[in-house]
């Protein structure tokens, strides 16, 4: 549990690098720099403990479509913070274990009951709060948030599928890899190189996002994995003090009923997961 609890310390901490870098560079520039570090970071040890098998995993194009997945998520949710606070995007992400439930329900045909449904809907409802379509207050932006929860469910049903027989370590090397040699590919809109005042930042997204992989890896070992996504929720707290303190954003009322609704929709879910497997 310390683990996750430490993961969701240090994934905000990474998304309050990736705003405040995407406000003078392009996204994409920003994401890259994001998956770079952490192929620097974690070359080393899948070298060390996996040799070439880092490059050439068992499972190559599931590994790859699960990277393309995770490096999708990654820039849609770093475009929604560029302009949304952080912890709006946040809340409108948690969307993603429901979303699990209706992906799981078509590809890996598992029930879908009444209550899973109407839960799934509650979830909707608290995003609905959050991005308010139609209203005065709509950013396009949220949208985005809500494309990087949907593109991170299909992830962590393709991570369930091969922690199966994958190394996490290789997976999480060859993720980054797979970031660092497509997305020079789609940056249309050229390099810019940042000043010197921004190379902290640079080294802090991918820092703060690798390490922050890491613990929630080791947390997916030791913890139960139906415990994981309603501890993840605590990374609301995180992001809203960097929100805060870092960028002046006050969450609105809107955004705490919605956190509220989602939260709720999401523990539900999970409880009665638990209770199937028992």
């Amino acid at each position: 549990m310390l683990c996750l609890l430490t993961a969701c310390l240090f994934f905000p901490l990474g998304d309050g690098c990736a705003k405040y870098l995407s406000q003078t560079l392009p996204v994409t520039e920003v994401t890259w720099v994001r998956y770079l570090g952490n192929l620097l970071l974690l070359a080393p040890f899948t070298l060390y403990h996996h040799g070439s098998k880092g490059f050439l995993p068992q499972r190559f194009l599931a590994q790859l479509f699960r990277g393309l997945v995770l490096v999708l998520t990654t820039f849609l949710f770093f475009s929604a913070i560029q302009t949304v606070p952080i912890t709006d995007a946040q809340i409108v992400f948690f969307i993603n274990p429901l979303l699990v439930v209706l992906i799981a329900a078509i590809i890996l045909r598992e029930k879908l009951t009444l209550s899973r449904v109407l839960a799934v809907l509650v979830g909707f409802a608290g995003v609905f709060l959050v991005v308010r379509p139609g209203f005065k207050e709509f950013q396009i932006e949220t949208v985005y948030a809500f494309g990087a929860a949907a593109c991170f469910s299909v992830f962590l049903i393709s991570t369930r599928i091969l922690s199966q027989t994958e190394s996490s370590l290789v997976t999480m090397f060859f993720s980054a890899l797979v970031g660092t040699l497509v997305l020079p590919l789609t940056l249309d809109a050229g390099w810019i190189l940042p000043p010197w005042s921004e190379f902290p930042f640079l080294i802090g997204v991918g820092f703060f996002m690798t390490i922050g992989h890491f613990f929630f890896f080791l947390a997916l070992r030791h913890l139960d994995a139906s415990l994981i996504s309603p501890l993840t929720y605590f990374s609301i707290f995180g992001s809203t003090t960097v929100g805060y303190f870092w960028f002046g954003d006050v969450p609105t009322l809107n955004s705490l009923m919605g956190f509220i609704l989602v939260f709720g929709a999401g523990i539900y879910v999970l409880i009665q997961e638990r209770r199937k497997v028992s």
